[in-house]
This record gives C-alpha cells, structure tokens and sequence, in this order.
C-alpha cells in the first residue's frame, strides 16, 4: 500500500551520498484558481536555488556504465518518486508528517522549492502546474510550477485512499478506494469515475491517449476515459504495481520479471525484457527500460526488446524506498534514495 513508503524506511546504505550513489513511462516491443497557472500565491524563484549537480556533469565525455552519479539535491528525509520534465525535476518526501513535493532545476539546486504537502504516490504535470494524490489528506492538488506558497490548490477533495496521479497530456487519473477516476485539469469541475470495482489497495495508476492501465486482482487491466463501469479490459497476468506505458506498449512486473504487452491487442503471453528480485518503479524513454529493486539496491536497464544475458547493472548501491520510481529525459535517468535526488547520464 501507499504508506509503505512511510512506514517501511530503509536505511539508505551505499547509496547515501554523491561519492558512493550510483546515479517515468513504459513499452516494450520489437521494434484557473489562486495559485495555479502561475496566479498569485507564488512566494519563491521558478525552481529554487540552481546549483549544479555535485559530481559534476558526465554527460559531454561519459557513456553509460562510466558516467558519474550526480545528486540533483540532497538533505532530504525519504525521497521517493520523481518526475522530470524539459526544465525541472519534482519529486516527494514522505520523512515529514504531512509528507512533501518539491521542484528543483535539473541541473541541481541547493534549496528546492516547497510546492505543498501530501504523501504523493503519483506527480503529472502538464507545464504549468504540478498535480499529485495526498494520500493522508484525501485529495488531488495542485500548484503552479514555481510555487503556491505552499498551498495547494484542491481539485477533487474527498478522495479516501487517493493514489497514483497520472496525466495523459489531456486528462487527470488517479484510484480512490476502489474506483479509478478522472477530470480536466486544472479546474477539474468533474470528476468521472471511469472503472468501478477494481482493488482498493490500487497504488500506480499509467496513462497514455485516453486510456488508463493499471494492476488490480492479479491482472493488468486498462479502462478508456469514457468509462468501463466493472468491466475494465484485462490485458495480461500481473503482480506488483508498477505499470507504465509508452509509444503503444506498456510495461509491468509479473513475479520477478519486468514484462510488456501491446496496448492495442489481447497479450496471453507477456514479453519478458529482464528480471531481480524485487523489481518496480519502472521508467522508459521508448529505447530502455529502467527499474529499482530495494533486496539489490540497483537501478537496472534493459532495452525495450530485452536483455539477452540478464539485465544491466546501471548503478549499484542505490537502496530506494517504496514508491520511489525512475524518470528519465532525453539525457539522463533520474531516481532517488532516502536522502537525494540523483541522475546519471544514460
């Protein structure tokens, strides 16, 4: 469940700083309101004190296996998920008691800039505003990138057991005690519920055109934004939570092994790309897929086709917590370990 993250701290281990740390979405296949929209209510600089990631920037003269790990920022309590988009990267930590999402430039920050409260277990963004769950509070929030004086604005209050903000370019989802939901943000003046009956301990909620994929009663099943009542389509076999799609392909755990399936047609036999484990957070740009495993304490990388000879060690010693996940841009991946934020160059 959500507050795993909260409940379960692990020791960070190896990879607690920047001289010992090694450094989201999904597919696998062949081949407005006060303090939204950047309204009043914003009370510090775009994205916090820049400060360039400590070890320095791998990406010119490294590739892959021989770039540095960076820490974007450091001194946090227990980081978990993370999202990163053209300039920024948000991220939450759930070591407070009302938990927190921040912001801070990818190219590091010494600060990062508070955007609210809420134990996250899903971030959006659709470049003005962040929107993530607040599991404790009940809700879907959101702010202005930049900051709301660390006021989130509500757009769907009373929401027991919020979890796993997605945005698909157009439309919000999330699940709410048994239920997956969905609205425009950012005024979100309705909340639909399109997929009725699904499990109550649904955690990560993935989006792509419309459609809304998730792992629920042993099986990854997907609901269209127009509604599906009790019947979502299943897909595939499923255990864990992690799913993420991408380029018409999406990608979950199945056991120990990190799996994927088209979006577009009945998949009886899942593709296997790699295996640990304890294999979740998945992240892809379309060309590999990354994951974390808390018993390894790696962030491992196959290609979206497969590994032939087992899955890549692409940093060592990273010991993350529950519902801490890898998000990736065009350059580097992105993940964290209890007390950073940190990035290596791909």
């Amino acid at each position: 469940m959500a507050l795993a993250a909260c409940t379960s701290f692990k020791q960070s281990g190896a990879g607690a700083g920047p001289a010992d740390a090694a450094s989201g979405d999904g597919s696998p296949g062949p081949g407005g309101p006060s303090g939204m929209d950047g309204a009043a209510g914003q009370d510090s600089p775009a994205s916090g004190d820049d400060g360039p990631p400590s070890s320095g920037d791998g990406g010119a003269d490294c590739d892959g296996a021989s770039c540095p790990i960076e820490t974007v920022v450091g001194n946090l309590n227990q980081g978990t998920l993370v999202l990163v988009d053209d300039t920024n990267v948000y991220f939450g930590d759930e070591g407070t008691i009302t938990g927190n999402v921040y912001q801070c430039p990818k190219s590091g920050c010494a600060k990062p800039t508070p955007l609210g409260p809420g134990f996250a277990t899903g971030l959006g963004t659709d470049g003005k505003n962040v929107y993530w769950n607040d599991f404790a509070g009940g809700a879907v929030v959101g702010c202005a990138i930049g900051g709301c004086a660390n006021q989130p604005m509500v757009l769907a209050p009373d929401q027991t057991r919020a979890e796993g903000v997605t945005f698909d370019g157009t439309n919000l989802y999330w699940a709410s005690s048994g239920s997956v939901l969905t609205c425009l943000p950012p005024a979100c003046t309705t909340l639909t519920a399109i997929a009725t009956g699904v499990s109550t301990t649904l955690v990560d909620v993935a989006s792509q055109d419309g459609v809304a994929y998730f792992v629920s009663g042993g099986s990854l099943e997907s609901c269209p934004v127009a509604g599906c009542g009790a019947a979502p389509t299943v897909i595939a076999p499923a255990s864990g939570t992690s799913v993420v799609v991408k380029n018409g392909f999406v990608y979950f755990t199945s056991n120990n092994a990190v799996v994927s399936c088209p979006t577009t047609e009945a998949c009886a036999h899942p593709h296997t790309i790699g295996a640990s484990d304890d294999p979740y957070g998945l992240g892809t740009d379309g060309v590999d897929l990354y994951w974390l495993d808390d018993i390894d304490a790696v962030v491992y990388r196959c290609p979206v086709t497969g590994c032939n000879v087992g899955a890549e060690h692409f940093a060592d010693g990273q010991l993350s917590q529950p519902g801490a996940n890898v998000a990736l841009d065009g350059e580097y991946a992105y993940w964290t370990v209890p007390e950073a934020v940190l990035r290596k160059h791909k």
